[in-house]
């Protein structure tokens, strides 16, 4: 005996079938990680005339400053033309998808304008660098990225 499904099936069939496919995108999307770059925008948000600024007056230093990844350390090579004595900053190293990765080195650039980030801290994939610092009452800001 063959059994027929009449039109008020179908439709219920069709909403449950829509309701359960909402539930399980509802249940997928929380078990997502959102990892943050920084926890208060807002104040970064007052302050963004000063970060862009910053990046303008190191266009020609970020132009010559290179990143090289000699494993298991990284070595950033700074224009030998700028000199850095006196200047105070901090170099960021973000990684995208692992906020606990995260971690932030003194700007200490030694002889020949080089600075050598030592240590097992860097894992495979893409790691954003931001160069800060100031010298002269200017702060610069330097932003590099690479993949290991």
């Amino acid at each position: 005996m063959k059994r027929e499904i009449n039109w008020g099936t179908g439709v219920a069939a069709a909403i449950a079938l829509f309701l359960v496919a909402v539930a399980t995108l509802i249940i997928f999307s929380y078990s997502q990680n959102v990892e943050l770059v920084h926890d208060n925008y807002y104040e970064r948000e007052l302050r963004y005339q000063d970060e862009i600024s910053s990046e303008t007056n190191s266009i020609t230093i970020a132009n010559e400053t290179f990143v090289i990844y000699e494993s298991p350390d990284v070595v950033i090579k700074f224009p030998k033309a700028f000199d850095f004595k006196g200047a105070k900053g901090a170099i960021s190293f973000y990684k995208p998808n692992d906020a606990k990765k995260d971690f932030t080195v003194p700007f200490e650039p030694g002889e020949g304008n080089v600075q050598n980030i030592t240590g097992g801290k860097f894992s495979k994939g893409r790691w954003k660098i931001f160069i800060t610092f100031s010298k002269n009452d200017l702060n610069y800001k330097i932003s590099k990225e690479i993949t290991l």
